[in-house]
């Protein structure tokens, strides 16, 4: 998983000079009815969902997300958007129109939290990144998190958007790995 993970991100670079990952995490609201029966196939359509409408905000050139399972939040997605760093270098206005779109898809009963950058954690994302640059580890390192085994599903579901070529062929594709 974390292979396919990083080389998504580095198939990215050699398409996009610089780039800007805006990391998100999704659930349902413990008050919710969404939360209390949620399953594997109401959650990943919902994110489908949400990833098609993502599709039309412009400057957003990829995405990953994997579903996981954990006591506190149940059924749950860590999600990183790319954003093309030529154009943008801030995440904030991303943010809000992704967190409204799945508060819309999940009819109210969705939570968005946005995993911004603490000036206590080791690696501080959110800056736009080029191809060249040495802070692509940190950028990396994030991302790991996505990959990581502690709350995988029995089969990890997962999907990467498509990388960009001269002509677009084909969709994206959920996938069910093991």
């Amino acid at each position: 998983m974390q292979y396919e993970l990083l080389n998504h991100q580095d198939d990215l670079f050699e398409y996009y000079s610089k780039l800007l990952m805006l990391r998100i995490d999704f659930a349902y609201r413990k008050d919710s009815e969404s939360f209390k029966y949620a399953d594997i196939h109401q959650i990943t359509s919902d994110m489908t969902l949400l990833i098609e409408q993502v599709k039309d905000i412009s400057s957003i050139v990829g995405f990953a997300w994997v579903l996981e399972y954990g006591e506190q939040h149940r059924l749950h997605i860590h999600a990183a958007f790319y954003i093309n760093g030529q154009r943008h270098q801030k995440v904030w206005s991303f943010w809000k129109d992704i967190r409204d779109i799945w508060d819309e898809v999940t009819e109210g009963e969705g939570y968005a939290h946005h995993c911004e950058p603490k000036p206590y954690y080791r690696v501080h994302g959110e800056r736009v990144i080029k191809h060249s640059d040495e802070k692509r580890s940190g950028m990396k390192y994030i991302l790991s998190y996505l990959g990581k085994d502690s709350q995988r599903t029995e089969r990890r579901i997962y999907q990467l958007s498509d990388i960009p070529t001269a002509k677009q062929i084909g969709r994206n594709e959920i996938k069910i790995g093991e």
